[in-house]
């Protein structure tokens, strides 16, 4: 932290407004001519958003904040006053090139009393992201989010950006920070009929890696949904938190989906703001707690719907039994009464490219001596992968082509395997028929994955 930004030197800007880049208009000062808007949505999007704050060897340039000759800075963002919450979700969309990484912090005020600044993680999408460890004192981190025993009244955030090369940054196109109001609305909205279309995939069928990886088939659907053809391995490899071994950390399921470019925040919203996601043409990920379950997890929701029963939601669960039994529909009223207020939003890419999104490296394969051992070539180059590739947390997969026709190429039938002894790919490909060809899949905690295409 810059000299002079201790507990006791940050004042409140009585500011009304910040401008953003959407419909939702964030009020952070008293406001009588607007005094019954429910306040729970803060973003920073653009140069004048960031303008409000205090930047430390940070600046604005090309749609984003970027560190200047500096190793280290950071964006302070104006203490904001709330109405009582009990719950602070925070995140950030940023290019992370490899070697740099951001870190969201924040802090709560609280009966007067304002917390230490609490990390919500160290993330870069060349791994590996690192949560911080629960504060106590009545307030605590989990999965990305602020939770506190005692409603708090106001927040600080900033951001901190760092890099170990040189002349690479990090830069930060988006800050988002949402709070659960103690006082939530229970109005169901209007009745409404649209269907979105978007992929199901299940997490049941795909045996990655020791990970729980249901958030990140969520997030799959919305990004493949928006054009992308990912695997959820690879975006559960993106948002792993490297700390619970869990990638059901809010803050860093809204960071992988910025490092493709998309625009994606957590909201904490009421059902009309759910509603008018999905008349705007945006299916969304909704955090519920089911039936029987220990804790809260997503589902993807893509529409609400009207019949002579009531109205529905139309959502795909990722803990199916299969990619054909995942969509479901609820009675609206049950789907609000398990849901647990938080909603992950995600939009169209940003007009400017990313800088260095996760990306796909093609190599090929050749038999090994080894019967059913495959090495990999990286342009001609053997490449030898550690034997405890997937024991630590890695994944190689493979699929075969022709089986089926499918949506995308996460639907595809994937098998689950491992690296030999020697670095070698074990394939167990012997009972397929001559010509078959095998599409592989090798992915690493480090923004990369490799591909490469067999024929038997």
């Amino acid at each position: 932290m810059a000299a002079g930004l201790d507990k006791t030197s940050i004042f409140f800007y009585n500011f009304q407004s910040v401008s953003l880049k959407s419909d939702r208009i964030l009020f952070c000062g008293n406001n009588e001519d607007h005094k019954d808007m429910i306040k729970t949505e803060y973003l920073w999007a653009g140069e004048a958003d960031f303008a409000r704050g205090e930047a430390d060897r940070v600046f604005f340039s090309d749609g984003a904040l970027r560190l200047d000759a500096a190793q280290c800075g950071f964006f302070l963002a104006e203490q904001a006053q709330a109405e009582p919450f009990t719950a602070l979700a925070a995140c950030v969309n940023a290019d992370t090139p490899e070697g740099t990484s951001v870190e969201t912090e924040v802090r709560i005020l609280s009966n007067g009393v304002w917390s230490d600044w609490l990390s919500l993680g160290v993330w870069t999408a060349f791994g590996p992201t690192l949560s911080a460890a629960s504060a106590g004192d009545g307030v605590r981190v989990e999965n990305g989010v602020v939770l506190t025993d005692a409603a708090a009244t106001g927040f600080a955030v900033r951001v901190r950006l760092a890099s170990r090369l040189g002349d690479w940054t990090p830069a930060v196109r988006l800050l988002g920070v949402s709070v659960r109001r103690v006082r939530r609305t229970d109005a169901l909205g209007d009745e409404m009929n649209r269907t979105l279309p978007l992929p199901a995939y299940s997490a049941r069928v795909r045996s990655a890696s020791p990970l729980d990886i249901d958030a990140a088939t969520v997030l799959a659907m919305l990004v493949n949904r928006r054009g992308e053809d990912l695997l959820p391995e690879e975006l559960a490899q993106l948002c792993c938190d490297g700390t619970t071994s869990s990638c059901a950390n809010v803050a860093f399921l809204c960071a992988a989906a910025g490092s493709l470019g998309y625009p994606c925040y957590a909201v904490y919203t009421d059902v009309e703001g759910l509603k008018k996601e999905v008349r705007a043409g945006y299916p969304f990920a909704a955090l519920m707690q089911l039936p029987g379950e220990e804790h809260p997890r997503l589902v993807a929701v893509h529409g609400f719907e009207t019949d002579d029963s009531g109205q529905i939601v139309l959502l795909h669960d990722p803990m199916a039994p299969s990619d054909a039994e995942a969509p479901r529909t609820l009675p609206l009223e049950s789907f609000a009464a398990l849901w647990e207020g938080l909603a992950i939003f995600l939009h169209e890419k940003v007009s400017a490219p990313t800088l260095c999104p996760p990306y796909r490296v093609a190599g090929t394969l050749a038999p090994a001596e080894v019967p059913g051992e495959y090495g990999l070539y990286l342009r001609g180059d053997r490449t030898s992968l550690p034997a405890t590739f997937t024991a630590d947390g890695g994944v190689v997969c493979y699929a075969v082509s022709g089986e089926s026709v499918v949506a995308t190429t996460a639907n595809k039938r994937f098998f689950y395997t491992h690296v030999s002894a020697t670095g070698n790919l074990v394939l167990p490909v012997e009972d397929f028929p001559a010509g078959t060809r095998v599409a592989v899949f090798v992915i690493g905690r480090t923004g990369k994955c490799i591909t490469a295409d067999i024929k038997l």
